[in-house]
């Protein structure tokens, strides 16, 4: 498994890669101490899998 983190200054995204497809979550960052998690997304191998494959 690997962990990507992308940050762009107001939003960003971290994205697992795994054997299965790839898992990412997308960001806000609204002040210095909130950040709002806005998007999840997983490819369909790893649908419903819960954290097992991670």
């Amino acid at each position: 498994m690997q962990v990507d983190f992308e940050d762009g200054g107001t939003s960003g995204r971290y994205v697992i890669r795994t054997e299965d497809g790839d898992a990412v979550s997308t960001f806000s960052k609204a002040g210095d101490r909130i950040i709002i998690i806005d998007h999840t997304e997983v490819d369909d191998a790893l649908r419903g899998a819960g954290t097992e494959r991670c």
